[in-house]
This record gives structure tokens, sequence and C-alpha cells, in this order.
């Protein structure tokens, strides 16, 4: 007796995924945010175009439609960076004490944002292939304006004299290079552990009250 022939499944079709739209910006930022987030694991040298792409699910050529070249993602990225940090600035100088410990919460913030970020890696590989001397002096420039601004409302408030602008623009350079710095060679201090964290917080504390001992013989 002849066996019944076998029923065929009918296991529906696989459908492909609904492509995702997105806006131009929207792109731009979803590869933003996937650069960033390789540069502080790795380093500028971890941003790789082609990993860029497969972390957001897009091609090679869309990056390259949107920035054009490596170099204008890192460009961008670095501006996006600097932007935010001066935007932070603006809001701590704006609304922060001015005494120690705003000085403080504003140092510390600048030097997490350079460590934790990467941003003192990225700066100073474009500096050194003199890709980012513009930017980095737009940078300098709108902290020192940031600063000096703040100076001058408390000089007035406390019936001093203004500072000048050179030493507003001397103490934002000092600054700005203790925290590059710090952030390049720290490792080179000491090694990475919960000891080391607790001195880089005593370092800052220490720096802080150093600035503050300056700006207060204003």
């Amino acid at each position: 007796m002849p066996s019944p022939p076998e029923k065929k499944s009918r296991r529906p079709r696989a459908t492909a995924s609904p492509r995702v739209r997105r806006t131009a910006e929207e792109a731009r930022e979803l590869i933003l945010d996937a650069a960033e987030a390789r540069l502080r694991d790795g380093g500028p040298e971890a941003i790789r175009l082609q990993d860029i792409a497969a972390d957001v699910g897009i091609s090679h050529p869309t990056i390259l439609h949107h920035f054009e070249s490596r170099d204008g993602l890192t460009h961008a990225l670095g501006l996006r960076i600097t932007e935010r940090l001066v935007s932070d600035l603006v809001d701590a100088l704006s609304h922060g004490p001015a005494d120690e410990t705003g000085a403080v919460e504003i140092i510390e913030h600048v030097f997490a944002t350079m460590n934790d970020t990467g941003t003192a890696r990225l700066i100073a590989w474009r500096a050194l292939s003199f890709e980012s001397a513009d930017q980095a002096r737009e940078l300098l420039d709108s902290v020192t304006t940031l600063l000096h601004d703040r100076r001058v409302k408390h000089a007035r408030e406390c019936g001093r004299r203004p500072p000048t602008r050179e030493d507003s623009a001397f103490v934002a350079r000092l600054a700005s290079a203790v925290a590059l710095g710090d952030a390049l060679s720290g490792e080179v201090w000491s090694p990475v552990s919960s000891a080391r964290r607790q001195a880089d917080l005593r370092f800052r504390r220490w720096f802080a009250k150093l600035l503050m001992e300056h700006l207060d013989k204003e």
C-alpha cells in the first residue's frame, strides 16, 4: 500500500525588515554617536568608517555622503564635543558659585571631559597634523570670553577693578594646557586604580585652589 504523500510545510516566508527612513540630520547624529563611542573606547585610531557603518547599520558610502571623508568625520566630531563643552561651561559660569567650590566643579568637569570622552586625544591628534589649529583657537577664545565676562561681573559686584582680558586669556590657557596634558599623560604619573582616581581628584582641587588664589588677588 503506497504511503500517503507528505504534506508540504506552509511555513510563512521570511519578509525583509522594513528599511528605516531617517532624515539627513538624524543620520549624521547617529554616525557621530557611533564615532564618539569608538573615540571614547579606543581613541582616534578606532574611528574607522567601515566599523562605524557596521555599528549604525548603514553602508560605507553613506558616511562619505554625509562627511566626505574620515577627516571630515573627525572634524565634525571635534566640533560637536567642543561645542558641548563650551555649552556646559556657559551654564557653569552663568549659574555656579563664584568661589572655590564653583571653580572645583568647573575644573573637574573639564578634566573629566578631556579624560573620559577621549577629547584630549582627538584634539592632540588633529593638532599634530595641523588640521585643527583654528578649531582649538576658537575653543580657547570662547572659554576666555566666558571666564572674563564672569570675572568682570564678579569684580563689579565686589567693587573691585575688573581684570584685563589678557589675564583671563592666560588663566584659560593655563587651565586648558593642564587639562589637556593631564588627560594625555595621566597614566604616566600613576597606574589606573582607585588610588589614582583619588589622587587625580586631589590634584584637580589643588589646581582649582591655585587658580582661585590668583583670581582673588585681582
